[in-house]
């Protein structure tokens, strides 16, 4: 452009914020064609008909006198509400978007009465850059907001957010409302995290992903809200709260065995499988081993699988595994324990 036209260059490194935005938006157009944009851009009064010359410098010389709010209205027939305003919040950012196609992106929804919502939450920015305008076109319109577009900065986070969403409105059908949605995102400040505030909804859980137990005993109670986990952490007196999260993304379960006031961790495998990871009581204390049994058999006989190596036999394995510095902390169902019993009895 410089070559066709010298002094270009220049100019646009010099140019105020609000022109230079414009200079983006307009250059990000060259590729599509420049017979075309050199012809909408002769059409903006006061531009003088350049006549004869090559696109290139037609459309530098209308560039370097047209006013910013013309280069757009030449680009899209109108210019969107408070354009010199957001001309100015993506003029801050001194380097263009990563993508050229990402400034047409940005006035489409600026000018589209249906993404409404998502102009104004880009309006209230106190800059407009790449990472805002993919993050304001995928968000869920519940999720778009100023705090929002602040913290997530590209497509795969907001797309993760979207998933976050959904989740969240499956854990809480009946808080996660629209409206409560929206009223927690705007109670967020600039150093809260992302990760805090989904934390938050997590805690208030009222439906956890598996709320059936896969285990056709009464004996076994399923721990099934967030409430449930976090009255049962303080009978037990131990860090079962900080489980909450894998709780929610339904990665554990936790059942609760009554005739003795034991807790079943289990983990889903696939085709509905279902793997024993753990068994504990009250402070983490010892299991004793014939409610380790008790617990294994009824586990068992519900086609609930267990580790091998929790099985009675292995006790002369499990002291090597010792030996080598393997470590099974507290899982009960035929652990250290009994390695820790037998070198007692040595």
């Amino acid at each position: 452009m410089d070559a066709a036209s010298p002094g270009f260059l220049a100019f646009s490194m010099s140019a105020a914020p609000i022109r230079r935005a414009a200079l983006f938006c307009a250059l990000a157009e060259v590729n599509s064609g420049p017979d075309r944009l050199a012809e909408q851009l002769r059409a903006q009064p006061p531009n003088p008909q350049q006549l004869g010359i090559d696109p290139l410098t037609s459309i530098a010389q209308s560039l370097m006198t047209l006013r910013a709010r013309d280069v757009i209205v030449a680009l899209y027939s109108t210019a969107p509400e408070g354009v010199l305003g957001i001309l100015r919040r993506m003029g801050l950012i001194e380097q263009p978007f990563s993508h050229p196609v990402l400034y047409d992106r940005l006035f489409r929804i600026l000018l589209d009465p249906a993404a409404g919502f998502r102009a104004d939450a880009l309006r209230r920015l106190e800059k407009i850059g790449a990472g805002h305008v993919r993050t304001a076109a995928v968000l869920d319109r519940v999720l778009v907001s100023p705090e929002m577009l602040r913290i997530v900065s590209g497509i795969e986070e907001a797309h993760t957010l979207n998933a976050t969403l959904a989740l969240i409105r499956r854990l809480c059908p009946t808080a996660a409302t629209d409206e409560a949605i929206r009223a927690s995102i705007r109670a967020m400040t600039p150093t809260t995290r992302l990760s805090a505030w989904v934390s938050r909804w997590i805690a208030r859980a009222e439906r956890l992903p598996h709320d059936r137990a896969p285990i056709e005993d009464h004996d076994f109670r399923i721990l099934a809200s967030a409430q449930e986990v976090r009255e049962t952490a303080a009978r037990f007196k131990n860090c079962l709260r900080t489980l909450l999260p894998e709780i929610a993304l339904g990665r554990k379960l936790f059942l609760e065995y009554r005739p003795a006031a034991a807790l079943v961790e289990l983990v889903p495998l696939s085709d509905g499988h279902w793997l024993s990871e753990g068994v504990y009581i009250a402070s983490n204390k010892s299991v004793s081993p014939e409610l380790r049994q008790e617990i294994r058999d009824k586990l068992t006989a519900s086609g609930i699988l267990i580790y091998a190596r929790h099985v009675r036999g292995g006790a002369s394995q499990h002291r090597v595994a010792k030996l080598v510095g393997i470590y099974d902390y507290g899982y009960g169902l035929g652990g250290d324990e009994d390695v820790l019993a037998d070198l007692e009895t040595a």
